[in-house]
């Protein structure tokens, strides 16, 4: 019953996070703690937060551009810097690539997708049945509230955008 209203609510719930502490934002102030937080889960989470506060910093890009996040729509162009798509578990570099060219750029507007979107996309890029499988839009809410990536090679991918 609340899946109609969770990606509005969480994207709405992410754009606040746009204002975290500059630590959040910075991964340098971790860098020298990096091995340490690996054995420790920390650094799991520090990097899950990084991916949230990009990701919100997104979504108040995007708004700022006059966009509703709640609200699919392709882009002619990343709003500020592009999500990196590859996070979410069956979108790797081929298809970020396709979807980079139809306008998909962002965790938001993957979240935002209702299943006529989904299907459109899909049929578009021609990979029927991909997102619904490996669960796009339910992983781009995951990172957008903060969750981290899914898959172990994601979290690994994560823990080098430092």
């Amino acid at each position: 019953a609340h899946a109609a209203t969770a990606p509005a609510a969480l994207l709405h719930s992410a754009a606040h996070a746009a204002t975290a502490p500059a630590a959040l934002l910075s991964s340098a102030a971790h860098a020298a703690t990096a091995p340490a937080a690996l054995l420790s889960g920390e650094a799991h989470a520090d990097h899950s937060a990084g991916i949230a506060a990009s990701a919100a910093a997104s979504v108040a890009a995007a708004r700022a551009a006059g966009h509703d996040t709640s609200v699919f729509k392709k882009l002619d162009s990343a709003v500020g810097t592009a999500d990196d798509i590859e996070l979410i578990g069956g979108i790797g570099p081929t298809i970020a690539r396709q979807l980079h060219g139809i306008g998909i750029y962002h965790f938001w507007q993957i979240a935002a997708m209702k299943q006529d979107d989904i299907d459109a996309v899909e049929h578009e890029v021609g990979f029927k049945g991909r997102a619904a499988r490996d669960h796009w839009k339910d992983q781009a809410i995951e990172l957008i509230a903060g969750k981290g990536p899914r898959s172990k090679v994601d979290q690994a991918r994560a823990a080098h955008h430092d």
